[in-house]
């Protein structure tokens, strides 16, 4: 993997860039590559302009296919009351007249349920012949698939991405390569990473009544030691039957609350592949460190009752909000939404603890997987380009304008809320098993799933889970190398 080095928490408000959390085996010490968030427009003293061709295409449109969930990133809605609308618009008519295209965008469902349908619709657009799509935007877990029939273009065979600059997610598109072939990236025009992001929501006024000592939480996150061993010792003793009727429900008092624990195991940087030095992964999941988080996320949720894993975010959130937790782990945009608004407690936001201090950075994970790719039959000069730019003026017009929507609506002042939001984009992080899943077996997330089901079961599970994607991973990496 290509090492970086780079500069951290540059105070900036754009927030232009990624992290990337070397893998690790259990005992092994991390070694990880720093972030960086310079927010330039320029690189390498070359203006973003001298990048990319000046081309005019003629008023030709570009088809871009994305999901109905977050298509108030990508498609203007002029009836729209969200504060980042116009931006949306800006940055397609940046992109549209500099270049002479019109970006003509489709919605369709990308969540589990149209999974099927949205595949159908790519799959359509390449083997059929259609020509319908030229950039598409599905949610990695089931848009990877469509690689091996052939339907993306390599994107690391394009003169006009510079998917090494910092509009760009660098350790996800590495994670993303296999034999040398990128077909899908992400940049700062997913903005699922941006909204979706995880953070961890903490009840200040709370804190500051039952735990012990006078603790600044934020110059811990700072400092780089802000630690999931942190968050287990503050837990301890929190939780309390507050109505008194033998029965630890949505009425009572929680250490945590959530709907998933699966940020707690990307935070502490437990990857599923290492990589070796002809460039294919090797399987490292199971290990000292996986255990020892598990057990401890364990006890604290299920033996001690310190937790409280609720079936929907929404669930969590109203938990959270009305002084019923102390932590939520939750996605950094629901700051915006009533719940928060209308909270009498003060709260702060922390990136998602380490595994210990001597983990070298944060890693944050997503509540989503979207991915860009473009279509192999399309004309890919062009694709690359109009991706290029839309990464670029996302990363300049349209996430400073967000971050602020949701800053400002409650938290004008506070630099110190700033900061952490900085940090936890470029904490960015995506695993090898949570996009290649479909192929190699379902782990990522299994963990957390345990523990949600009360089921102390992680070694018995490794035992078969392990052998499928140990059997699986030498396959995948088979057929890649099949294709061009």
């Amino acid at each position: 993997m290509k090492r970086i080095c780079l500069l951290v928490l540059c105070l900036t408000m754009l927030l232009s860039v990624l992290a990337s959390c070397k893998k690790e085996n259990g005992d092994t010490q991390t070694t990880t590559e720093k972030p960086t968030d310079t927010g330039s427009s320029e690189v390498a003293g070359t203006s973003y302009e001298d990048l990319l061709p000046d081309v005019d295409y003629d008023d030709a449109k570009v088809n871009i296919l994305t999901s109905t969930q977050l298509q108030s990133f990508y498609i203007y809605d002029d009836g729209s009351k969200l504060a980042y609308s116009q931006d949306v618009l800006r940055r397609n008519k940046l992109v549209e007249e500099r270049y002479g295209v019109r970006l003509n965008y489709t919605a369709k469902d990308g969540n589990f349920g149209g999974s099927e349908l949205f595949t159908t619709a790519i799959r359509s657009s390449y083997v059929n012949g259609e020509g319908a799509y030229d950039i598409v935007i599905p949610q990695g877990y089931f848009g990877v698939l469509l690689a091996l029939e052939g339907c993306y273009y390599d994107q690391n065979r394009s003169q006009y991405l510079h998917l090494d600059e910092d509009w760009y997610y660098q350790y996800i598109n590495e994670v993303c390569e296999l034999d040398s072939k990128l077909f899908f990236s992400a940049g700062a025009y997913i903005m699922d990473k941006t909204s979706a992001a995880y953070g961890i929501y903490v009840n200040q006024t709370m804190f500051s009544q039952l735990v012990d000592g006078e603790i600044d939480l934020y110059q811990k996150a700072r400092e780089g030691k802000w630690t999931y061993e942190d968050m287990i010792t503050y837990a301890d003793g929190i939780a309390a039957d507050m109505n008194h009727d033998d029965l630890m429900d949505a009425n009572d008092r929680y250490a945590l609350v959530g709907s998933t624990l699966q940020p707690f195991f990307t935070g502490c940087d437990i990857q599923s592949v290492e990589w070796k030095e002809d460039g294919s992964p090797s399987l490292i999941f199971y290990g000292d460190r996986l255990i020892n988080v598990f057990d401890k996320l364990y006890a604290m949720v299920n033996t001690k009752g310190g937790g409280y894993l609720t079936g929907t975010t929404v669930e969590a959130r109203k938990i959270f909000t009305g002084g019923k937790a102390l932590f939520l782990a939750g996605a950094v945009s629901e700051m915006s939404l009533d719940h928060f608004a209308d909270m009498t407690d003060t709260f702060l936001l922390l990136p998602t603890p380490k595994y210990n201090e001597a983990q070298e950075h944060y890693c944050t994970a997503f509540q989503r997987n979207d991915l860009q790719m473009i279509l192999a039959n399309t004309d890919t000069d062009r694709a690359s380009i109009i991706l290029e730019a839309l990464n670029y003026q996302t990363d300049q017009v349209l996430i400073p304008s967000y971050w602020e929507s949701i800053l400002l609506k409650r938290l004008a002042e506070d630099n110190n809320m700033r900061e952490m939001m900085r940090l936890i984009r470029a904490s960015a992080t995506l695993d090898f098993a949570n996009i290649f899943s479909k192929q190699i077996g379902s782990i990522y997330g299994k963990p957390a799933e345990l523990i949600k089901t009360k089921s102390n079961t992680l070694t018995s599970w490794w035992e078969d889970a392990g052998a499928t994607v140990a059997e699986q991973l030498p396959k995948l990496v088979a057929d890649y190398k099949k294709l061009r």
